[in-house]
């Protein structure tokens, strides 16, 4: 970013860095491996990583999609301070190309 990064103060200048890709396994399928490192300037850092296992059906794509970040504690649910949504998450998902 060239400047402050979503209004964080003192952060210009901070990356984040992609690496992904998508493999096509034949019969519909593909599977999408990634992983990013967020840098915020002054802040913090932390690497997050994915791997999406993805099926089309005429159009139709269903997907199964494990992520997740090396940084603890990162995100808690409002009003409870305990659930850490940092973690290693399995997430489904449907969507319809057109």
């Amino acid at each position: 970013s060239v400047t402050n990064l979503f209004g964080t103060p003192n952060s210009k200048n901070s990356t984040y860095f992609d690496l992904s890709a998508t493999f096509d396994l034949g019969d519909g399928y593909s599977v999408v491996p990634h992983v990013g490192h967020q840098r915020v300037k002054n802040t913090l850092n932390y690497t997050d990583y994915s791997v999406a296992l993805n099926k089309d059906i005429d159009g139709l794509v269903l997907s199964a999609t494990l992520l997740g970040t090396n940084r603890k504690n990162f995100f808690t649910l409002p009003g409870t301070g305990s659930k850490d949504l940092g973690g290693t998450s399995l997430v489904l998902g449907i969507k319809k190309n057109f």
